[in-house]
Formats: C-alpha cells, sequence, structure tokens
C-alpha cells in the first residue's frame, strides 16, 4: 500500500515537472515571439515634452479655424481631402498635383485580421480600432491598401490618434498603433543615421532601399529625442493646408510613439553619417 501511495505520489511530481515545463516553454515562446516586434512607446515622451507637443498641436488647430472670408473663398474651389467614415480616396491624379512628391512608402497593404478589432500590416505592425467601425472594416480583405494619416482637427480630444484609410475601397477607420513592426523586419523601416543639424534621418528598410527624410523645422524639438534603429512607419500628412507645404508626410516613431511632419528629399543617400550630439 506504501509502496502504490509512494509510486502515485512520484507520478504526480512528475507531471506536474513535466507541465510546469511545458508552460515556461510556451510563456518564453511568447515572450520570443513578442520581442519580434518594436515595442510601441518603449522610450517615451518626457512630461514637459508631452504637454508642448499636446499645446502646440491644439493651436495649429485652433488657428486652422480662423480663416478670413476671403481666404475661404480661395479655398472653396480646391479639393479639400476630409476624413470621414465613407471617405472617397483622391484619384492618383489629383494626389500628383496637390503634393509635392507622394514616396512609395506611404502605401502599406493589409496581412491580416488577428482578431475583431485587430489589422495587421505588412510589417508586422497591429493597429486597433473600436468595435463601432467593424461594420466597416468587415468588408476590408488582406492584401488591400491602407494609408495611415493623422486625426482631423475637429476630432481633437479623440482616444485615436490616427486614422487608417483602405484606398481600394474608399473607407476609413480610427485607429491607435498596438505593436510595433517587426524589428529589422523585411517590411520595417529604421534610422541608420541622424544629423540633429540638418534635421535629417537616413532610413534603411528590409528590402535594402535607403532614403533620406527632412523634418518640418515645426516638429525637431521633438525629432532631437530620436535615436538610431529606432522604427518609424510612413504615413500621409493630410490635415488642413497639407497641400501648401511641401511637408507632406508623417513619420511615427514607434519606439516613442509620435509624429513628426517631414518630406522625402532623397532615395540614394550619398552617405550615412553616425548620430551627432
Amino acid at each position: 500500500m506504501k509502496r502504490t501511495l509512494a509510486r502515485m505520489l512520484f507520478t504526480s511530481f512528475v507531471m506536474l515537472a513535466i507541465a510546469g515545463n511545458a508552460e515556461e516553454v510556451l510563456q518564453d515562446e511568447v515572450t520570443s515571439n513578442l520581442e519580434e516586434n518594436v515595442v510601441v512607446d518603449s522610450r517615451p515622451l518626457s512630461t514637459q515634452k508631452k504637454e508642448l507637443l499636446e499645446k502646440q498641436r491644439q493651436t495649429e488647430s485652433e488657428q486652422s479655424e480662423e480663416l478670413s472670408k476671403e481666404d475661404a473663398l480661395e479655398l472653396s474651389s480646391l479639393i479639400i481631402p476630409i476624413k470621414e467614415k465613407e471617405f472617397i480616396a483622391l484619384a492618383s491624379h489629383h494626389m500628383n498635383h496637390t503634393a509635392t512628391t507622394i514616396s512609395p512608402s506611404l502605401y502599406h497593404w493589409i496581412d491580416f485580421f488577428p482578431q475583431d478589432n485587430i489589422v495587421k500590416t505588412e510589417d508586422g505592425a497591429e493597429w486597433i480600432y473600436d468595435n463601432s467601425d467593424s461594420y466597416i472594416q468587415r468588408t476590408w480583405r488582406p492584401g488591400d491598401t491602407i494609408v495611415i494619416s493623422p486625426k482631423g482637427r475637429w476630432l481633437w480630444g479623440s482616444n485615436y490618434s490616427y486614422v487608417m484609410t483602405n484606398k481600394d475601397l474608399g473607407t476609413a477607420i480610427d485607429v491607435n498603433l498596438f505593436l510595433g513592426p517587426i524589428a529589422f523586419g523585411n517590411y520595417s523601416t529604421w534610422i541608420v543615421g541622424i544629423d540633429y543639424n540638418l534635421g535629417q534621418i537616413y532610413l534603411l528598410n528590409g528590402q535594402g532601399e535607403r532614403t533620406v527624410w527632412e523634418i518640418s523645422n515645426v516638429d525637431l524639438y521633438l525629432f532631437k529625442d530620436w535615436e538610431v534603429n529606432d522604427t518609424l512607419i510612413m504615413g500621409l500628412n493630410d490635415s488642413w493646408f497639407w497641400w501648401l507645404s511641401s511637408y507632406n508626410h508623417i513619420v511615427v516613431n514607434v519606439n516613442m510613439n509620435h509624429t513628426v511632419r517631414a518630406r522625402q528629399i532623397s532615395s540614394t543617400p550619398n552617405y550615412r553619417p553616425e548620430a551627432t550630439a
């Protein structure tokens, strides 16, 4: 009887040990998979800069509302891209005439939908949206072309920072970046050089393409905290007066979880400087 009980206890301990090891292996596997993706806001802005960012963007939003009657009449003849739920995408020839340069890196595509309120893009990034937008998203399909842009001024204070527009269907949903792209992945983009004095970043993507971007002067205070190997996502700066500015892109710094306005100035940089103070 004692031997039987001892064998049962021994077997139980072995099974518990195996189960414990299996759980540890599973946890390690999950952690390993998560480590492949860049963590959003892993190096956050200081409280002071966050307050400055919010204040400046709010001021810009308010200034855009102070249009004179003459300005309003002049703008009434222009095509203004409004980000509504049933947004109709501009034709390519309109985009070419209303922006100085549209970079191919602006466009992304849907990889798949990991769960009901998540869209995963080709670079491995995952974007979360509100369940109330499910009726829009359910018509989207893997492979659809999408563009990321900042929220419009009339939606200031929203819980979502970006708009994801499906260029194939002409519809859009509000999103937040939930999980960053795969670090140094085939479709990811990262910083390989920085010139803080010129306000320029030198980028490389997983396809081996090198580009040079210039940051808008109004966002240089944010750019000063960027570092080599930070992962970036390109988007469209389609806020008010975007067609009057050469900084027609936004660059999302995943590590710091904020955006700056920028323009591409070269696709074949002649040199790749190291970060300078």
